[in-house]
């Protein structure tokens, strides 16, 4: 039931009541602990709305995000003399509205205020603001752009000021914050010579801009800061970089990082590339980034060949045990390497590490390290080969050496392998499990193969079961590895008792009626070293 507030009623602090004016305009509001009104919803009809200077005696100081949306018949809004600030979105969608008249006491407008309100031409901003949020009236480059909407910064405001390419920055007592770049239409932008940081979400969602200069002086990236530039491909990072925020480069084309000695605070989703909701946590993407290095007087940051690696806190020394060597985090990775190499002292993994590596050709690490248990474990596109040296050698075994399967399956067993911590009993057993469904059958075979050649904690189902698919396929599958000159297969059947004296000999003449002589001339070869030479050898 809706009530009507009456200025003798005791108002309580963030309950919402309801107010009509003379011209019908319904408006819901709360009362905030300044004792002063906030506008919640606002709903007319009417062509021209005037926000009400007080509600139950108490002036409007304050406009709540959404709270004008769809109001699709007012062409023109008058703002009350105390309304300080103006929330996030707080006029979209209003398609109509072509005027807005502001007073000197506004301090603060929220992101896209003014967003799709597709036939306002401009927005006069009085001196008095201080805070201006990105992307107001829905900039260029935007998904949701319509039309252009010219934002007028007064040249006398002691707050604000935009330069000759529209950039807008916000004076400060340090320097200036760029705080909105997104209706820059250029490829390159050039950040003033006096800017100190690129502020929240600054040029999220230009899809123009393909390179950002930063000058020497500028000292943080904040959160999100060009999340959604899908063609920024470059960014310097000047010597008085300090800080890297949350998602600064989400779901860009960056190509190449270079953390200067200032640089010690990196979120752990700084550097990832692609999307970091939390709905999008696990789904595999495509990084662009291709190198990552590190000034090597940085105190916090180190590189472990092309992995970029964060000194940890003196805890994870203590559960080490190894309080005298430097413990290192692993927290990004280029999107294709050929070999990570992650020596004792890297104990752990970040979420977001891997989360753009798309191939990694050999991956080697230690049981010890600790990986999330939410986020992204390791590659899931392909890892050519994964290395796990053991924490306890089994018998005398202390490395195992894995080529792994295709995409699907090698997803599949990393996340077992990972479920409680690295464990090499259930890498194998995942592993083991998971041969049989891979689909490419020559891939199949290699691996099934050298699983009995080092048939290490190999089950005696799984054992069987390779040794039949092997046997069922023996002149194809040593067909095949004799075309593509695959020499250690040949081994790896012997050592699994796959090939025998007898069983080589009727492969040597399989291969001799196919015109397969180097491999024919191999097996002889190998025969003859592990069997021993017969005279039926010689007369070969």
């Amino acid at each position: 039931m809706t009530h009507v507030a009456r200025k003798e009623r005791t108002i309580a602090l963030d309950a919402e009541y309801v107010e009509v004016d003379a011209s019908g305009a319904e408006f819901r509001y709360r009362i905030g602990e300044d004792g002063c009104a906030h506008i919640v919803r606002c709903r007319s009809c009417a062509t021209c709305v005037h926000i009400p200077e007080a509600i139950s005696g108490c002036p409007v100081v304050g406009l709540d995000a959404s709270s004008f949306a769809n109001l699709t018949k007012v062409q023109r809004i008058v703002c009350p003399r105390h309304l300080r600030h103006i929330g996030c979105r707080a006029f979209e969608r209003c398609m109509d509205l072509c005027s807005i008249e502001f007073n000197d006491s506004l301090e603060a407008i929220d992101a896209e205020a003014f967003l799709l309100c597709r036939s306002l031409d401009a927005v006069d901003l009085p001196c008095s603001l201080r805070k201006l949020g990105v992307n107001l009236a829905g900039a260029q480059g935007a998904r949701f752009d319509f039309r252009s909407t010219d934002i007028r910064i007064s040249p006398e405001s002691p707050y604000l000021f935009a330069d000759e390419q529209g950039v807008v920055y916000e004076r400060t007592e340090d320097g200036l914050v760029l705080v909105d770049g997104t209706r820059f239409s250029g490829s390159v932008l050039t950040a003033h010579p006096q800017t100190i940081a690129i502020g929240v979400r600054a040029l999220a969602l230009n899809a123009q801009v393909e390179e950002v200069r930063l000058p020497e002086g500028c000292r943080r990236i904040e959160r999100e800061a060009f999340r959604g530039c899908s063609s920024l491909r470059f960014v310097n990072f000047p010597d008085s970089l300090e800080e890297i925020q949350r998602a600064a480069f989400s779901c860009t084309a960056l190509e190449s990082v270079r953390l200067p000695r200032r640089c010690v605070r990196i979120h752990e989703t700084a550097l990832v590339t692609g999307p970091v909701n939390p709905n999008t946590a696990g789904r595999p993407y495509a990084g662009s980034i291709r190198q990552i290095s590190v000034d090597p007087l940085n105190p916090m940051f180190c590189m472990c060949g092309e992995v970029l690696c964060r000194r940890v806190a003196s805890d994870l020394q203590a559960e080490s045990n190894s309080a005298e060597r430097e413990m290192l985090e692993a927290i990004a990775c280029p999107n294709k390497v050929d070999e990570v190499n992650l020596p004792e002292t890297v104990v752990r993994v970040s979420p977001y590490a891997f989360a753009g590596t798309t191939y990694i050709g050999h991956l080697n690490v230690s049981e010890r390290i600790a990986c999330p248990e939410v986020g992204y474990l390791l590659p899931h596109l392909s890892c050519g080969r994964f290395t796990v040296r053991s924490v306890q050698p089994i018998g005398d075994i202390d490395t195992v050496s894995l080529e792994m399967p295709e995409r699907g399956a090698t997803k599949k067993i990393l996340e077992e392998a990972f479920a409680d911590g690295l464990n090499v009993e259930r890498l194998l057993a995942a592993y083991d499990e998971a041969l049989p469904s891979v689909s490419d059958r020559l891939v199949q075979a290699r691996q099934m193969i050298a699983r009995l050649a080092s048939p290490l904690l190999l089950a005696d189902g799984s054992r069987q079961l390779f040794e039949s698919v092997i046997v069922g396929s023996l002149n194809t599958v040593c067909a095949n590895f004799g075309a593509r000159s695959y020499w250690t297969g040949f081994e790896q059947m012997v050592d699994a008792g796959l090939l025998d004296a007898q069983s080589i000999t009727a492969v040597i003449g399989m291969l001799t009626e196919l015109g397969d002589a180097p491999a024919s001339g191999y097996l002889l070869g190998l025969k003859q070293r592990r069997f021993g030479k017969v005279l039926w050898d010689y007369d070969l």
